[in-house]
C-alpha cells in the first residue's frame, strides 16, 4: 500500500499468493524489474506482459493503449480458461465501450487547448 510500484519488494505472504496464482499481469520488465526473478521462480504461473516492449506503459494517457491492454488481458484469460472465453470476450467489449465513454466525457470537459501533446514525468 505505501510502496512505490516501480520498486516493489516481495514479502513472504506475496510469495505464498503467487504460488497459488494462475496469471500475473504486469506492464513491462523495464518498469517492473522485480518481475524478472519472479518469472524464473514461479514457472507454473503465467506472466503476461501488457506493454510487450512498445514503451506504452502509461495506459491511462490513451484509450487506444488501454484497449491494447484489455485485448491482451482478455486473450490471456481466454487461453488459460477456454470454458469462459465468451464471458471474457463480452467483458472486453463492455470495458472498451465504458473506456470510450469516459474518454469522451473527459474530452468534452476539457478546453481544446489541452489536447496538445503533453510530456510528463513522475516520481
Amino acid at each position: 500500500p505505501k510502496q512505490d510500484i516501480h520498486h516493489f519488494a516481495l514479502k513472504p505472504s506475496d510469495a505464498e499468493r503467487l504460488q497459488q496464482t494462475d496469471i500475473v499481469f504486469f506492464i513491462s520488465e523495464k518498469t517492473e524489474p522485480y518481475i524478472i526473478p519472479l518469472r524464473k521462480k514461479f514457472k507454473d504461473t503465467a506472466f503476461v506482459e501488457l506493454d510487450r516492449g512498445q514503451k506504452k506503459n502509461h495506459a491511462w494517457l490513451s484509450p487506444a493503449i488501454g484497449h491494447e491492454y484489455l485485448n491482451r488481458i482478455s486473450q490471456a484469460l481466454s487461453t488459460h480458461d477456454r470454458e469462459n472465453t465468451a464471458r471474457y470476450t463480452e467483458n472486453l467489449q463492455t470495458s472498451k465501450i465504458a473506456m470510450n465513454e469516459w474518454a469522451e466525457k473527459i474530452r468534452l470537459m476539457l478546453p481544446k487547448k489541452y489536447f496538445a501533446r503533453i510530456v510528463t514525468t513522475h516520481d
